[in-house]
């Protein structure tokens, strides 16, 4: 009998963290506040894995060799590399 009271004891203890779970670590309830714009963002350089804050519109300070192209280059660059060569045999 003491081994069925220790259970139950320890069922609701575990059934009220559950419960309050949710509430405290999710914080489901609080508002979300937001925060106002300062000009910034944070931007992950290439081969990096620390975001930099920058300056929005600015790039990230890299050392690697980086460029920006348009969608129509991309398109061309894309078709260029997807586009099967010549057979040897001339079919």
């Amino acid at each position: 009998m003491k081994k069925w009271k220790r259970t139950i004891r320890h069922g609701l203890f575990f059934a009220g963290c559950y419960a309050a779970f949710p509430v405290t670590c999710h914080s489901i309830f609080a508002k979300s506040s937001s925060t106002p714009d300062d000009g910034y963002e944070y931007v992950t350089a290439t081969g990096s894995l620390m975001p930099q804050r920058v300056r929005k519109g600015q790039g990230a300070a890299t050392m690697s060799p980086t460029g920006t192209m348009s969608t129509d280059e991309f398109v061309k660059f894309r078709q260029k590399l997807e586009t099967p060569g010549k057979l040897p045999g001339g079919g």
